[in-house]
């Protein structure tokens, strides 16, 4: 009887994780995790921007901030999975993770594949010299460990804007934004089975994004509170945020313009003043469902929408 009891035990255990890997369900096409919320400020509950989005048997990373690779195993993705990711430009909180999950997914089990890195030009110079800095510990794993050299590998694409991957049903689009002095900058737009998914990257105010992004179902956008920098009170500051970054009004603007079914500002601070500010100043322009995004935070996209999880 106990060994019956034992063997239920891990049975329930086993379809628990199971349900927990599952990218997902026939009724939720897409599923979303995010798996950092935090713009370049560090934070113990909210880790460097990345977004995480799992359709068509698939598995997308949109960016690679500060601490990726915790995240993406606190959400039960398998490393293995995690062999595209999408880089919306080459600020160090947007790639700083991105050493970290190549090599933890080569050792963790990304062994026959590539790590596929799609990002803006200087991408393909940024991976090569990855590569070449990270050299002799690739080549050490693979006479002490054994381990397959593909894996060790990393494929950069450097992107124009248009349709960038096909595969199973599953659409991605690079979306050109304007991030100031950063020319190389994009955002990204996802679509699977009549579904969708969009995210800025850092940018200011610009119709491009709103216009190629207009309609879909989930739209994240990084959104800066100005109290933040103290640019409230000092107009210098002010304008320095406004040329790179998009404020909570404008914001509001941009999401009643693509009139998404939910709207999530992401890449953000979390002191309280500043979401205040954030949620009051963006819901004056946008009276659809807003939410702040928070590490580990669940999305899934289908007839209805399911928003679960988050550190708090």
């Amino acid at each position: 009887m106990k060994q019956f009891i034992a063997f239920i035990a891990a049975c329930s255990l086993f379809i628990s994780m199971l349900a927990i890997a599952n990218p997902a369900s026939p009724s939720s096409p897409i599923k979303v995790t995010v798996l950092g919320s935090a713009n370049v400020a560090i934070s113990p509950d909210q880790f460097g921007p990345s977004i995480l989005v799992q359709a068509g048997g698939q598995t997308f990373l949109f960016d690679a901030g500060r601490g990726v690779p915790i995240r993406i195993k606190q959400a039960g993705v398998a490393f293995a999975d995690v062999d595209k990711v999408f880089l919306t430009h080459l600020h160090s909180d947007h790639v700083v993770g991105l050493p970290d999950l190549w090599m933890m997914g080569w050792m963790a089990g990304r062994q026959e594949v590539p790590l596929n890195i799609w990002g803006p030009k200087g991408t393909n110079n940024m991976v090569s010299h990855l590569q070449q800095a990270f050299s002799y510990d690739t080549h050490i794993r693979q006479v002490d460990m054994h381990l397959d050299p593909r894996g060790a590998m990393m494929k950069a694409n450097e992107v124009e804007e248009g349709i960038i991957f096909e595969k199973s049903g599953v659409v991605v689009r690079a979306i050109r934004v304007d991030h100031g002095k950063v020319k190389e900058a994009f955002g990204y737009r996802l679509d699977y089975q009549g579904y969708s998914v969009a995210l800025s990257g850092d940018t200011r105010k610009n119709d491009n994004l709103a216009n190629k992004a207009k309609g879909v179902d989930v739209m994240f956008h990084a959104v800066m509170a100005p109290r933040f920098y103290g640019a409230d009170k000092h107009p210098i500051i002010y304008d320095k945020v406004r040329v790179r970054h998009t404020i909570p009004k404008e914001a509001g603007q941009i999401f009643a313009a693509i009139d998404p079914r939910l709207a999530v500002i992401y890449h953000r601070n979390d002191e309280p003043a500043a979401e205040v500010e954030l949620l009051r100043d963006t819901r004056a322009q946008f009276r659809g469902d807003l939410r702040l995004a928070e590490d580990l935070m669940v999305i899934e996209i289908g007839k209805e929408l399911k928003i679960k999880g988050g550190l708090r």
